[in-house]
């Protein structure tokens, strides 16, 4: 048990450089993922309070919450573990922006859930950790590795 312990310390507290990361494609991904956030953070904010009151005469919350939380991921891992035909990059653009519709759909769809409820206040904004990392990551990373061996 001691020796396993020890070996994930050591594991845990290695702080060698990765040698096969692709930092660039890593950045990109948090990106990305930051403009996904942001997608589905404004379709939430905007169904909330603009579209819900015109939404809940045609739409009751029961097939609203089935389509959000059934139906949606469903859509959204048939669009992205599809078999590549044609140019990759051609692909993945198609991909990301596909992804991108469905994030603001489930926000829409999150949206007009949590608009009748009352919250007493706002969550943070889910998209600014990403964005961060992708976009001010490589700026900040000679300065970080300067100084990550003093720790």
């Amino acid at each position: 048990m001691n020796e396993e312990r020890d070996k994930l310390l050591a594991t845990l507290s290695d702080r060698s450089q990765i040698s096969n990361l692709d930092a660039a494609q890593m950045m990109s991904t948090f990106t990305w993922a930051g403009v996904m956030l942001t997608g589905m953070t404004t379709g939430c904010i905007f169904t909330r309070y603009l579209l819900s009151p015109i939404l809940s005469l045609f739409v009751s919350p029961f097939y609203v919450a089935a389509f959000a939380y059934i139906a949606m991921p469903l859509i959204a891992i048939q669009y992205s573990t599809g078999p590549i035909e044609g140019d990759f990059k051609e692909v993945d653009r198609s991909r990301r922006h596909d992804l991108l519709t469905i994030s603001i759909v489930e926000g829409m769809l999150k949206g007009f859930l949590f608009s009748d409820r009352y919250m007493p206040g706002m969550a943070p904004f889910s998209f600014i950790t990403p964005l961060c990392i992708g976009i001010l990551a490589p700026f900040a990373s000679p300065y970080i590795a300067k100084f990550v061996f003093l720790m």
